[in-house]
């Protein structure tokens, strides 16, 4: 399938279709930029993309995130390619004809192109001038399957909840971990908790681009709120450092203030896990860490006290026995 690429947020949606799919290539048509899939590869996709809609549908959660004025360009597409508005995204995707030819549409909802905020206007026009676009409906098809490869869960952002995209140029196989993370900052912390979704999932990324992004509902478009480039490489090269004392942690790290109870270990958390990610990636010696962490605990070993100490301040006693790995491990 050749379809035309437009220069906004859901050229990422489309290109993951074409990663995940595996084989792919950017070319141009008449001096614009396309995305070409194989076929046969791209139909397997749409069919796990349809399995996530599927699977989301059986738990009764959206989809999709749509606001009321999202609903009716994407009633236009499933009617241009003869569906029902009342059919489910699970049967578009594993029913969608990738024979069908270009469909054009004259509007686009938020999620695909959120950087044009307040109902579809473009940023720094006078005026508010809106934003004027025709594109081909099959790119709003794929656009749907890679939001659906692309999310990964969701994160705590202050009091709300936020959506979390990660794009690879390798195939991802993040969705089979999907979840939610306490939260997004330290930004260490939370690659940290990604890695392990990485390895868990069995996929081979050695770097990603990671959006936050507020769902569209009610009268709300989707907004990006933020977005980073993270490199995993050295983290895969040393999965066996990611243990459950460094998890531990970096979720402590990761909580707000207001979600630890009794003694706040937050900051000496993300204390440990900044230290643990610069040493990691080589910016860091190891004896910073040990000396950090030794210092927390030393009067409990010598007293003989330190069980009884790490009932109540298990933060400190994780980041004890962490250093003493990396001591086995890289030293």
């Amino acid at each position: 399938m050749l379809v035309p690429l437009y220069d906004i947020f859901g050229d990422n949606l489309v290109k993951q279709v074409g990663v995940n799919s595996g084989r792919y290539k950017f070319t141009s048509v008449k001096g614009m930029p396309y995305i070409e899939i194989d076929d046969k590869e791209l139909r397997i996709t749409l069919d796990i993309a349809g399995q996530i809609a599927e699977r989301l549908e059986k738990n009764k959660k959206r989809v999709i995130p749509l606001s009321g004025n999202d609903k009716k360009p994407v009633e236009k597409v499933l009617t241009c390619f003869r569906f029902s508005p009342s059919d489910s995204i699970s049967t578009v995707l594993k029913k969608f004809d990738l024979n069908s030819g270009p469909c054009e549409i004259d509007s686009l909802p938020s999620f695909i192109k959120p950087e044009f905020y307040e109902y579809g206007r473009v940023p720094g026009k006078p005026g508010g001038e809106k934003s004027k676009m025709r594109v081909d409906g099959r790119y709003i098809i794929l656009a749907i399957a890679g939001w659906l490869l692309s999310r990964v869960g969701t994160a705590k952002m202050g009091n709300e909840w936020v959506g979390v995209h990660v794009f690879t140029t390798t195939r991802s196989l993040l969705y089979n971990a999907y979840g939610d993370f306490a939260g997004v900052k330290p930004e260490t912390a939370f690659i940290i908790l990604l890695a392990k979704r990485v390895i868990e999932s069995n996929s081979n990324i050695s770097s990603a681009r990671v959006y936050l992004v507020s769902d569209a509902g009610g009268q709300n478009p989707t907004v990006i709120l933020g977005g980073f480039t993270v490199d995993l490489s050295r983290f895969l090269e040393n999965k066996e450092l990611i243990n459950d004392d460094l998890i531990y942690l970096a979720e402590d790290a990761l909580k707000s203030d207001n979600e630890n109870q009794g003694f706040n270990t937050k900051d000496f958390s993300t204390k440990v896990v900044n230290l643990v990610y610069e040493i990691i990636n080589g910016s860091k010696k190891l004896e910073e860490l040990l000396y950090f962490t030794n210092r927390e605990v030393s009067m409990e070993v010598v007293s003989g006290k330190f069980k009884e100490f790490c009932k109540d301040c298990k933060a400190y006693c994780k980041a004890y026995y962490y250093s003493q790995k990396l001591i086995r491990d890289l030293a």
